[in-house]
């Protein structure tokens, strides 16, 4: 029989755990809300805010997505790209080790 392992870390705690928004984020903080009233939301786990912040200057990311700020146009367009540019270079940077 298998059994449950539950990751929990300064980093990374469970959905339905109480954090405060500014630790976990609005959208992890309002699914927990919606599991409190058993209305239908997934379980699951969230990366902190520290967490993300710190993996953003580990992998130097923080730089490259500032620099795409500062040179982005403003319009509807530009904005969709670099969101998308942003959201690769999230996926495409390494781990760090725990």
């Amino acid at each position: 029989m298998k059994t449950k392992r539950h990751l929990q870390t300064p980093d990374v705690c469970r959905l339905d755990e109480p954090r405060p928004l500014a630790e976990v984020g609005g959208k992890a903080f309002h699914l927990r809300r919606i599991l409190e009233l058993n209305l239908p939301a997934p379980r699951g786990l969230v990366v902190t805010n520290v967490a993300f912040q710190s993996f953003l200057d580990q992998q130097e990311l923080r730089l490259i997505i500032d620099r795409m700020l500062q040179e982005a146009d403003g319009s509807q367009a530009a904005l969709q790209r670099m969101s998308a540019a942003i959201r690769e270079l999230v996926l495409a940077a390494a781990i760090p080790a725990a």
